[in-house]
């Protein structure tokens, strides 16, 4: 495989992992949305609502982390690709 290619590729898996975490945090957020509002409905006391935005934050900075690698694959892949050919 030429560089040219290799870095083609290490760009597309960055892409899709982007895309990826992107797509988590958007659910992960709907779905808290979605929750918000069935538990006002419920009229369920506040320490469950703490503990649902607590997990909720937690799970999107883990999501957002799965972006922030992506992230740093597709800037980092001119530099992975020319140490792949290379080796």
């Amino acid at each position: 495989m030429t560089e040219a290619s290799v870095r083609v590729v290490l760009r597309l898996v960055a892409v899709v992992t982007i895309l990826i975490g992107a797509i988590l945090v958007t659910t992960t957020l709907v779905a808290i949305v979605g929750a918000s509002r069935a538990m006002d409905a419920a009229a369920m006391g506040g320490a469950l609502r703490s503990a649902t935005i607590e997990v909720t934050f937690y799970s999107v900075l883990a999501y957002a982390m799965v972006a922030a690698e992506g992230l740093l694959l597709y800037v980092l892949s001119p530099s992975l690709a020319k140490k792949i050919v290379t080796e």
